[in-house]
C-alpha cells in the first residue's frame, strides 16, 4: 500500500529517516527542512537558514540532532528541538553539497560536495575540522561508513567508488563501475556493499573485495610498497 505523506513533493530534494523510523528530516528545493511524523503525515516543525535547495539530510544517532548541507555550499547542524537556529554552520565547501552521512557513533561527520572534496568534521567538538580529501574527479552524490566505522565508502558522479580508512583518511581501493553513483550502503554485518549506480543496476562488493583493499593498503603502507 502506498501513502501520500507529504504534499508538495515537487519540492522536496533530499530526505533522511530518524534511527527509530518514527520521523523524517525533509529537505526542501526553497531551502527549509521540515520534521515530519511518518505515522500521522503531520508536520512538527521548520527549520530555516540556508539559502537554496537543501541537497542532503543524515539524523545522528538518537534521533535528537541531523546535519544538513545545501546548494548554497554549507553545511549544518541542527537539534530537533531548536528550529530557529542550527547550531553549527561551515562554510568550507566549494561547491554543492551532496553525500553525507554520520558514523554510528555520533562522534564524526563527513560530507562531499560538487567540487570532489570530502570533509570530516568533529562532532564532539562543532567547529573542529578534522580533514579534507579530494580524490574524486566530480561531485560526490553518496557515502557511507561501514557498521563499525573503520571504512567510509564514498561515490561520485566520476563512476567511482573509494574506500578509505576513516581514522587516518588514506585510501584503501578504487571501483570503476560503467555509469554515475547513486547510492553507497553497507550491509548491518559490514560483509558488503552495496552500490547502485545511475542506470538502474545494483551492484555488491562482497567481503573479500573490502578486505583485500584494506589488507593492500595495511601491507602498502608498513613497508611493503617503499
Amino acid at each position: 500500500m502506498q501513502t501520500e505523506l507529504y504534499a508538495g513533493l515537487a519540492q522536496v530534494t533530499s530526505a533522511s529517516l530518524s534511527p527509530d523510523r518514527r520521523v523524517a528530516a525533509v529537505g526542501r528545493g526553497d531551502g527549509a527542512i521540515q520534521l515530519l511524523e511518518i505515522d500521522s503525515g503531520t508536520i512538527l516543525d521548520t527549520y530555516r537558514g540556508h539559502a537554496d535547495a537543501v541537497t542532503a539530510v543524515a539524523f545522528a544517532p538518537g534521533g535528537t540532532r541531523f546535519v544538513s548541507g545545501s546548494r548554497d555550499k554549507t553545511v549544518r547542524l541542527w537539534d530537533v528541538k531548536s528550529p530557529e537556529k542550527s547550531l553549527k554552520t561551515w562554510n568550507d565547501h566549494q561547491g554543492t553539497v551532496g553525500g553525507m552521512a554520520i558514523s554510528s557513533d555520533g562522534k564524526m561527520m563527513v560530507s562531499g560536495c560538487s567540487a570532489g572534496a570530502i570533509k570530516f568534521w568533529d562532532l564532539r567538538h562543532p567547529g573542529k575540522s578534522l580533514a579534507s580529501i579530494n580524490w574524486h574527479r566530480s561531485t560526490i552524490r553518496t557515502l557511507a561508513f561501514s557498521p563499525d566505522n573503520k571504512i567510509l565508502a564514498s561515490g561520485g558522479e566520476d563512476k567511482s567508488v573509494k574506500l578509505w580508512d576513516s581514522a587516518s583518511r588514506r585510501q584503501l581501493g578504487s571501483f570503476l563501475f560503467d555509469d554515475a553513483i547513486r547510492l553507497v550502503a553497507f550491509s548491518p554485518d559490514g560483509n558488503n556493499l552495496a552500490v547502485v549506480t545511475d542506470n538502474g543496476t545494483l551492484r555488491l562488493l562482497r567481503a573479500m573485495s573490502l578486505t583485500e583493499a584494506e589488507d593492500e593498503y595495511r601491507s602498502f603502507y608498513s613497508g611493503g610498497g617503499k
